[in-house]
């Protein structure tokens, strides 16, 4: 089950997580989580906005940004997002790692 970040804000229960689809829609817009560090001021929001995608599609910017502003402890969030991001990414290649029924063996020739 994929980490999930919940909270009440103006009487309105939202969920934060990413999700393969809310990721690629995030870097269909420009997105590089490995750009993070030369770009914080820019990225950083945007990554919280991206969070939004799998649940919340449709809340505006502006929303989002006041959203932002009355978190506390933003250190621990943005760790927590950027956690949640390479743990979705991670999925993407280890999630079917097991085998059985219906999985394709493969191998490689010279």
């Amino acid at each position: 089950m994929a980490k999930t970040i919940t909270f009440d804000y103006n009487n309105t229960h939202y969920t934060l997580e990413f999700t393969r689809e809310s990721i690629r829609q995030l870097e269909n817009t420009g997105f590089n989580i490995g750009d993070v560090s030369d770009k914080p001021m820019t990225l950083l929001p945007r990554l919280f906005e991206g969070a939004f995608i799998a649940h919340h599609r449709r809340i505006s910017k502006d929303v989002v940004n006041k959203i932002f502003k009355a978190f506390s402890n933003k250190e621990k969030l943005v760790n927590t997002l950027a956690e949640m991001y390479s743990e979705c990414l991670d999925t993407l290649l280890h999630d079917d790692e097991e085998g059985g029924e219906g999985k394709i063996e493969w191998e490689t020739s010279e």
